[in-house]
């Protein structure tokens, strides 16, 4: 039971974090959705590095 307990509170801490950047399978997300936010974080001033899995 504690074990569920921690595993579901480091799930709310965490989730928020990669739910902003993540598209697989996501509610109001799309395949389509995913380049154009790419190009958008890409356009901003600065270095960026980004990890894109197809």
């Amino acid at each position: 039971m504690r074990d569920r307990i921690i595993q579901m509170a480091t799930k709310l801490v965490i989730e928020p974090i990669f739910e902003e950047v993540s598209f697989g399978f996501r509610p109001k997300r799309s395949a389509k959705g995913a380049p154009k936010r790419i190009r958008k974080a890409c356009n901003h001033k600065g270095n960026w590095v980004v990890d894109v899995d197809i």
